[in-house]
């Protein structure tokens, strides 16, 4: 680690990799009264970044995934592929697990999102200076809602044969149309759709259709 001594207090060094200078200039603004926490350099560009993190060799990058026309994956993959000390702190504009199922794949300490608190931040670097890993609280969040969904799924029932009537029916419901109002739009008898309705009452197991609703969503079967 490239550690030094400030007022005898142990010092982690950061090097900021964005294309944004407005949060680059934020986040030296939140640092401004740290002593524990110190920007040693900043970049746009994924090849200073990377001559930057070689050269200054600091105790932490954070490491925007989005660079313009480049990308900080290619940083991630190059300190992934080499020895390197440095702890890469991620960050992410869109709040979606699948970036992070990306990053994950290469040598990463933490994710956070750009829409996050300037607190959480700091507590990212923190946790990451502590050795720890740290994972922003929003897309924790939709991890676990994701792996509930997956959980469900998993132990729905086995004939559970939605067709593709009943979905068309299921988001007429969702959007809160009467039978009538169903029968019409899809063109079929008020029975048919009457018809349909207790058939995914049945094979969903639930008494209305508030509770249809939000099960068919809770597995995936609706948006």
């Amino acid at each position: 680690m490239h550690l030094f001594n400030l007022d005898s207090k142990i010092v982690q060094s950061i090097v900021l990799v964005d294309i944004h200078q407005l949060f680059k200039d934020g986040i030296k603004a939140h640092l401004e009264n740290r002593h524990d926490l110190k920007i040693i350099g900043d970049t746009c560009l994924v090849d200073k970044a990377i001559e930057m993190i070689d050269t200054l060799q600091p105790d932490i990058a954070v490491v925007d995934l989005f660079l313009g026309e480049e990308s900080g994956i290619d940083i991630l993959k190059h300190y992934t592929e080499n020895i390197c000390n440095t702890r890469i702190i991620v960050l992410s504009t869109f709040n979606d697990p699948s970036y992070l199922d990306q990053c994950l794949e290469y040598e990463i300490h933490a994710f956070i999102l750009k829409s996050d608190s300037a607190k959480e931040l700091l507590t990212a670097f923190e946790k990451v200076a502590a050795g720890e890993f740290y994972l922003s609280h929003k897309i924790t969040g939709k991890i676990v809602d994701r792996l509930v969904r997956r959980k469900s799924s998993e132990t729905a029932p086995s004939d559970m044969k939605i067709t593709k009537r009943e979905i068309e029916v299921l988001n007429q419901i969702k959007i809160g149309l009467s039978t009538t109002q169903i029968a019409g739009r899809l063109h079929i008898s008020r029975r048919t759709v009457e018809t349909h309705r207790t058939n995914l009452f049945k094979k969903l197991i639930v008494k209305n259709s508030i509770e249809l609703i939000n099960k068919a969503k809770h597995l995936s079967i609706i948006d």
